[in-house]
């Protein structure tokens, strides 16, 4: 496992053959956090890397219940799909849910740790994992990647980070 050094020091990403894992402390309370990766609307203005929109986004938080995030390129108007179900649930503790995107065959796996550091900060742990050490050329194609998503969850954080402040 190695540390991947990127711009924004508050923002740890660690990659390893198949998992990427992200750790972030936000400045605010914990139930804020826990609403941004939770309800509908939070996620519509965040959930996507730098370059792209949610024109859509449906939630049934609950296990066994089912997620659905529609991601827009701001360049080309291309929009694809990422769904997956609930597995695990701990309200203000933890997130684990199957991520997959429509024409893959890749699934994989996220888990988000909240933690509270005080009041008024809140630590995030993201674990996405069971990425293919062989992408198919569909996956390829797509950038559907252990990289890409490295790259997507950061800059999906930078966002997310952005609209806490606000």
């Amino acid at each position: 496992m190695s540390f991947q050094p990127i711009h924004d020091k508050r923002i740890i990403v660690i990659n390893s053959e198949r998992k990427v894992v992200i750790r972030k402390i936000f400045p605010v309370g914990l139930k804020r956090v826990w609403d941004a990766f939770t309800k509908k609307d939070d996620m519509l203005k965040w959930h996507s890397p730098v370059g792209m929109t949610n024109p859509h986004a449906e939630v049934d938080l609950r296990v066994g219940g089912n997620y659905a995030i529609q991601m827009e390129y701001n360049e080309s108007g291309e929009v694809v799909t990422v769904r997956g179900e609930y597995k695990e649930i701990k309200e203000f503790q933890k997130l684990v849910y199957t991520w997959k995107w429509d024409g893959s065959e890749m699934n994989t796996l996220v888990t988000v740790e909240f933690r509270k550091v005080t009041d008024d900060k809140t630590e995030i742990i993201l674990t996405h994992r069971g990425f293919d050490e062989r992408p198919t050329e569909v996956d390829l194609k797509n950038n559907w990647t252990k990289e890409s998503h490295k790259s997507g969850w950061t800059t999906a954080f930078q966002k997310l980070a952005q609209i806490l402040q606000k």
